[in-house]
């Protein structure tokens, strides 16, 4: 089974026309929710909370493994920005209903699930 998701955006701090930046409070992300496919299985993209120290040692769970990871980026370095496509291939060792990914500060526009084998 195969996860991909493409046209991922990130925003990097940068100056225009010689201004400066000026140091900014931090932030904290508003939760979002976004469902990515049309038909077949949903896939619905959260964008976490800000993460805690009990997130930091967050991993996938042991019945997901990945197998192989294929990453193409395109920076615009003029505008700090970067446009790109993961394709994720996993092995599910065992029946699940969630599959979470992070992707930390990007807006993904297209995500989907192909399976190789078995039932989704």
């Amino acid at each position: 089974m195969a996860a991909s998701n493409s046209e991922a955006n990130s925003k990097a701090g940068s100056t225009q026309n010689g201004a400066s930046d000026k140091k900014k409070a931090p932030t904290k992300p508003t939760p979002r929710r976004k469902t990515v496919a049309k038909s077949g299985p949903t896939i619905t993209v959260t964008r976490p909370k800000a993460p805690s120290r009990a997130d930091a040692g967050f991993r996938l769970s042991r019945d997901i493994l990945p197998v192989h990871y294929q990453i193409h980026l395109v920076p615009d370095l003029n505008r700090g920005h970067f446009r790109g496509e993961a394709l994720i291939e996993i092995q599910i060792l065992k029946a699940t209903s969630t599959i979470e990914l992070h992707a930390a500060d990007m807006d993904l526009d297209h995500a989907q699930i192909v399976p190789t084998g078995g039932t989704i």
